[in-house]
């Protein structure tokens, strides 16, 4: 995650992690911030989603999940840490994803053992490109609703033109280095 990390300015990462000052209007209510103005109208595009600004958290219930295999691959699902669990129904339930100006309807499953969400994901991944090891910050902005802001943050690590990743980190005269 760290090298997600690096792509953003120090005042985005710093609003990102641990603050509760409220900045940005969220996906609370009937007040919607840009993303959640419209239902989602995308199917499948391919093209890679621009960096969008980061936004601090508003002091509300979250959890981080990094994208592996079972996210944006195969089974197409994110598991929710049992640490998050207590803020959300003891059984299954439809949720709302608000991300980049757009809403999906994604279904939040109870199995004996875990919470995750399944229904519904597949296509917030496509829509927005996910790829394995990026990042996403799930902030639940309304309870009552189960409305989540979600913040993509890109596992792509920076490379610079003059970066030959071939060579570096071959040897102690070559590191690798994330800038």
């Amino acid at each position: 995650m760290h090298g997600a990390l690096s792509s953003y300015s120090k005042e985005e990462v710093c609003g990102l992690v641990g603050s509760s000052h409220k900045k940005n209007g969220g996906c609370a209510g009937s007040q919607k911030e840009p993303g959640c103005k419209e239902s989602n109208k995308l199917s499948g595009h391919a093209e890679p989603i621009p960096n969008h600004k980061i936004h601090q958290l508003e002091g509300k219930p979250y959890f981080t999940a990094i994208m592996g295999t079972a996210s944006v691959c195969r089974s197409f699902l994110v598991k929710i840490p049992k640490s998050f669990s207590e803020f959300l129904p003891s059984s299954s339930a439809w949720i709302i994803l608000c991300c980049r100006e757009k809403e999906w309807a994604a279904k939040c499953r109870v199995s004996q053992s875990a919470k995750f969400i399944n229904e519904g994901w597949k296509q917030f991944v496509l829509d927005n490109n996910l790829k394995i090891g990026d990042g996403c910050v799930f902030e639940l902005m309304n309870i009552k609703e189960l409305r989540f802001r979600v913040q993509i943050l890109s596992g792509e690590l920076p490379v610079s033109p003059t970066t030959d990743i071939f060579t570096r980190g071959n040897s102690i005269d070559t590191p690798i280095l994330i800038g």
